[in-house]
């Protein structure tokens, strides 16, 4: 059956859904940012993480920024 939803439930859930969108739009920005640093996507990333934690991380990407290495 159908209830109403009163105006603060109402109010609740459209701040919640702000709040993932917005999570959800930080994300993206990550995954261009990661994209743009590395030259592959994000499940590259992860699976060349996975199979070489200490070759391919954070600090190994920051450093090849660039075109520096």
């Amino acid at each position: 059956m159908w209830r109403l939803i009163a105006q603060d439930d109402m109010d609740k859930m459209k701040l919640k859904e702000i709040k993932n969108g917005r999570a959800a739009m930080l994300a993206m920005l990550g995954f261009a940012a990661q994209a743009s640093m590395t030259g592959v996507g994000p499940y590259q990333n992860l699976m060349d993480h996975l199979g070489n934690p200490t070759g391919a991380n954070l600090l190994t990407n920051l450093g090849s920024v660039g075109g520096s290495l």
